[in-house]
């Protein structure tokens, strides 16, 4: 069985394993095929996102300055292909494939954003925020308390890290995805918004998938190797269409 087939039995029940498989020829041969599957797959969503938009009568969003402005940099193709990537693969999916990373570190990445969040908004009265801090903070401390019993346990360990893999798996996969929400300039769109985000939560599983396959390296490097493509193809579409139209599409590929 092919890679392709594999990622998507995997998608509908992702597994915790320490397993790796080897980076051989046909490996990097079938590395190859989800590459063109997964480029395949943003272009689909894109078309799917247009229609909406379309049909609702709805400008999509459209580049943030700073993201206009980082994407005209002359270092943009050194940060989109090499550093960019090892960044996000840290950051989302390095713990992913560790049993006390699964476990500890995407709640405390959402323990912190809400936190981040509560203190930004200020739509609430000091006392209350400080009682939902509060609260939230307690929650955590007596999940990591709770998992630290459990260390002890390896069995019930294993049953636990397995029922909450496959949430982990995607919540990491919507994180990734959600985050680039930031490309952005503002928007009055509300959760609509998020819609453009779904070539990266696509992505975002597939890269998971990679992580859980091969390793860190492999998935940074498909990761790089993505984000290459998408500045090849719309470099050389900017070359060979009018100003307006090399703006929107610049707009639709690079989204990294």
């Amino acid at each position: 069985m092919s890679l392709i087939p594999k990622m998507l039995i995997y998608w509908k029940r992702p597994v915790f394993t320490e397993k790796r498989q080897r980076l051989d020829t046909n490996a990097l041969i079938e590395l190859g095929k989800l590459l063109a599957f997964c480029l395949g797959g943003v272009f689909a969503i894109f078309i799917v996102i247009g229609l909406i938009f379309q049909v609702l009568n709805i400008e999509p969003p459209k580049m943030s300055d700073a993201a206009d402005e980082l994407a005209m940099s002359p270092i943009f193709p050194l940060l989109a292909i090499l550093i960019v990537p090892a960044i996000e693969e840290v950051i989302f999916r390095s713990w992913l494939g560790i049993k006390w990373g699964v476990m500890l570190i995407l709640p405390i990445l959402l323990w912190g954003v809400a936190c981040i969040i509560f203190l930004q908004e200020k739509t609430l009265s000091s006392e209350l925020d400080f009682a939902i801090m509060v609260g939230l903070s307690t929650l955590i401390c007596v999940y990591i308390i709770q998992y630290c019993r459990m260390v002890s346990r390896p069995v019930q360990q294993d049953r636990a890290l397995q029922r909450v893999f496959p949430f982990i798996f995607w919540v990491t996969a919507l994180f990734f995805g959600t985050i680039h929400i930031t490309n952005f300039a503002a928007t009055d769109l509300g959760l609509l918004a998020l819609i453009v985000t779904l070539p990266q939560i696509f992505v975002g599983g597939v890269l998971g998938f990679l992580r859980m396959r091969f390793g860190l390296l492999v998935a940074i490097g498909f990761h790089g190797a993505y984000n290459g493509v998408l500045l090849v193809l719309s470099t050389l579409a900017m070359t060979s269409v009018s100003t307006a139209e090399g703006v929107m599409i610049k707009d639709v590929f690079l989204l990294f």
